[in-house]
């Protein structure tokens, strides 16, 4: 029941300035300063084993129309989604099961940066664009302990600073040390990203 699960997540998930309750809450879309949040739900009901999602055709409506708006408005888009859009990321159980109708979206409206989890690790990839290639980074979880290499808990820290020709985006990769019990910088890249207009 939506009551007893997301609903309890609500306040961090719907949009600025909107009322809404249920899985309708999504596309969402948050502005802070010059990025525009825009948060996915690939979340479906799996049989036992797979771990598959898909984000449904009402949101990607939607999705197609906010990317379109906050593009406008130049904005640095964000997708927040769990599973990867992004091709050859997840295996075939686990993988965005309508991968090719979102990548398509991404490919016609551009974005600046997607974002997902699902993998459990630090993931870099991209899709192209007709506005430019659009980087799609994976996250680790910061909550999971794990001892296989590249499995550990991590998190990125983002920086973001619009300059005259682009934006330029620093991000931080922090892995935890068991032995140590602490959070270590273990990398960081740099992106240089154009504007969409």
């Amino acid at each position: 029941k939506w009551e007893e699960t997301l609903a309890q997540w609500q306040a961090y998930m719907v949009s600025d300035h909107v009322a809404g309750n249920g899985p309708s809450i999504f596309p969402s879309l948050r502005i802070r300063g010059p990025v525009a949040f825009i948060g996915l739900s690939s979340a479906v009901p799996t049989l036992p084993f797979l771990a598959s999602g898909a984000v449904s055709e009402q949101q990607l409506e939607r999705l197609e129309q906010q990317l379109e708006e906050t593009r406008s408005q130049g904005l640095f888009r964000v997708i927040v989604v769990h599973h990867s859009p992004a091709s050859g990321v997840d295996r075939r159980r686990k993988r965005l099961t309508n991968q090719a109708r979102l990548q398509a979206l991404l490919e016609r409206q551009g974005a600046e940066l997607v974002l997902h989890g699902h993998t459990h690790r630090s993931t870099w990839g991209r899709i192209s664009s007709t506005r430019g290639d659009i980087p799609v980074i994976g996250t680790p979880s910061a909550s999971a302990v794990g001892h296989r290499t590249g499995r550990q808990a991590g998190y990125h820290l983002y920086r973001l600073e619009q300059l005259e020709a682009h934006w330029r985006l620093s991000v931080e990769i922090h892995s935890y040390t068991p032995e140590e019990g602490l959070f270590h910088q273990v990398g960081v890249r740099q992106l240089a990203i154009p504007y969409q207009r």
